[in-house]
């Protein structure tokens, strides 16, 4: 029994695979010349602004991401459709070694330059809108159609909390969408795929009128694992897991089918673990795939770049000209980086007190008022919710390294976090306290 089970999900994670593979080479297949247009205007765009330009007064928030943008560009544009799959899986683009990576996709695009670098590391699964896109539009509009599609996912999702009778969880889920500034999702495509999918893996959990047995929630993670892998580009990823599990365990308590302490940690490992597998599948897959088609010297450098995003130096200041941290600043870095971005902290003033200070507040009010409020704590459920909160900061101390540096995304990961924050302030302070002044009443 336990054979065949094994069986699905392997067989689920290589269908999955299969059509996400199909899916980039069936764009990968659009005649570039119907591309060209598009691709000039988002060349002369990237050319026309900053690499990490600040979009909102110096809020650390507000960086908006147009390196990372052009890349993806860079390499959707430079896909070969007579040789769609091999063209697809090297990920090829074009760059001086003195040269900004904006210059050299306009100099791709309009002299029509070799392509001399690869990027194969990654998937690459925003290539097929990407290339679809361009066909009509640009990037600054592929943006916005992308962040109101995400938004309009998340709206859904709140409604059908709100239709099963789950008002306080939907709230919640609004105000921690809010709380990780989710306007930025319409100024850089690389913020988008992790909550188009997690937006998309709620739907699909409350669409279903069925409670998820235990069975299916296992292959459930092991296909959004995988898609995630494909559609990422290292920014927010463990959120396609904490904010879909943290439903599922809300809707299975609901169902009668977990209660115990035990059942809950048991219920999140098992997905977790479904999760990574489909997660580390898919990445292993394509450095298979980078090794075949590239050979051993690129796979090689694939391998020290994903060992360096996890552990590699960084230094106390913008160049490398500053000392190179040591390993508890960097450590400690990854955490009150991403902590920071959560205020609103101007990249000026930026430091580890401003950072530390009100999350330290926060919680100490969070929990004052739940220790004068609360009524019955239901213990099993806080410390189910709390093991979910705390996923992103072990992702952030696993890659310190990316952590540290890209913190200006990577904090939406804590999106968890806050919603966790606020169901349990809500259900164990607020809601006991209004039940009390109505009984006064």
């Amino acid at each position: 029994m336990k054979k065949r089970f094994l069986l699905r999900i392997l067989v689920a994670m290589i269908i999955t695979m299969t059509v996400c593979a199909l899916w980039l080479a069936m764009f990968s297949c659009i005649p570039r010349e119907l591309l060209k247009d598009n691709a000039e205007k988002s060349a002369d765009y990237f050319c026309s602004h900053d690499a990490f330009p600040v979009i909102f007064d110096d809020y650390i928030y507000s960086i908006q991401d147009n390196y990372a943008d052009t890349y993806t560009l860079a390499v959707a544009y430079g896909i070969d459709e007579k040789h769609p799959f091999l063209s697809a899986m090297k990920a090829m683009y074009t760059q001086g070694k003195y040269e900004t990576i904006a210059d050299a996709f306009k100099a791709q695009v309009y002299d029509e330059r070799t392509l001399d670098k690869e990027y194969g590391r990654y998937w690459h699964g925003m290539v097929p809108y990407v290339r679809f896109m361009m066909i009509f539009t640009d990037i600054c509009h592929m943006r916005l159609i992308a962040g109101f599609a995400t938004i309009f996912l998340f709206i859904l999702d709140m409604i059908l909390l709100y239709k099963k009778k789950e008002k306080a969880v939907a709230v919640c889920l609004g105000i921690a969408l809010m709380g990780i500034h989710p306007w930025m999702l319409f100024y850089s495509l690389e913020y988008v795929p992790t909550f188009f999918v997690t937006a998309f893996a709620l739907l699909f959990i409350l669409l279903n009128k069925k409670a998820v047995s235990y069975k299916d929630m296992m292959i459930f993670f092991t296909v959004v694992g995988v898609i995630t892998c494909f559609a990422d580009f290292l920014t927010t990823e463990t959120l396609t897991f904490t904010i879909p599990m943290l439903v599922l365990l809300i809707l299975a308590e609901k169902a009668d089918e977990i209660l115990s302490l035990k059942e809950r940690i048991i219920y999140i490992f098992a997905g977790g673990i479904s999760w990574v597998l489909g997660y580390i599948g898919m990445f292993a897959g394509k450095f298979a795939l980078l090794y075949a088609v590239c050979g051993r010297e690129v796979f090689e450098g694939a391998i020290e770049e994903a060992l360096f995003r996890m552990g590699g130096d960084v230094y106390l200041g913008d160049s490398n000209l500053y000392p190179v941290a040591t390993t508890w600043e960097k450590y400690k870095g990854a955490i009150w980086h991403n902590l920071a971005a959560l205020f609103p902290i101007k990249t000026s003033v930026m430091t580890e007190f401003r950072a530390t200070f009100p999350v330290i507040v926060t919680i100490l009010l969070c929990f004052s008022l739940i220790y004068l409020f609360h009524a019955k704590i239901n213990v099993n459920r806080m410390v189910a919710m709390i093991i979910l909160a705390i996923i992103p900061y072990v992702r952030f101390l696993a890659l310190s390294n990316h952590s540290y540096l890209h913190y200006f995304f990577a904090y939406r990961a804590q999106m968890i976090t806050l919603l966790v924050l606020l169901i349990v302030t809500w259900e164990n302070a607020f809601l006991p306290l209004f039940s009390r002044l109505k009984g006064v009443r």
